[in-house]
């Protein structure tokens, strides 16, 4: 949202299951007078080419696996890098993104972001030339 208030990407897509928290989404967009494309439906199943950087974060290490593996699937998944947070089954996810994904993918960097006293994993992911 933030790269978004600072115009720092021309394109931002809002996709979350659960249609309160669009709601609030689309409310918070309007007052602060900002455009973003907003999808109520599992992530796996955009049908919409993702371009640029796509940033998955807020859900499990397997729940983004699964909406990686469905956007791959779907030759939606054409991003050339993956900025991902996963809140739990932090431990196993490089590994497991290394088995399904590192043919075309390359866990490049990890960082770490404080958020409410724990610190949250970020891994960017570049695709592989």
């Amino acid at each position: 949202m933030k790269a978004l208030e600072e115009g720092r990407v021309s394109e931002v897509h809002f996709v979350d299951r659960v249609p309160s928290i669009m709601e609030r989404l689309k409310e918070r967009l309007k007052e602060e007078n900002l455009v973003g494309a907003l999808y109520t439906q599992g992530a796996e199943s955009l049908e919409i080419p993702l371009r640029g950087t796509v940033v998955i974060a807020g859900v499990g290490g397997d729940r983004i696996l699964g909406i990686l593996e469905g956007l791959d699937r779907s030759g939606c998944l054409t991003a050339e890098r993956l900025i991902l947070s996963p809140h739990k089954d932090e431990a196993a996810f490089p590994i497991r993104f290394a088995e399904l994904f590192g043919r075309t993918w390359v866990l490049a960097t990890t960082l770490s972001i404080r958020e409410s006293g724990r610190e949250r994993p970020v891994w960017i992911a570049e695709k592989r030339k």
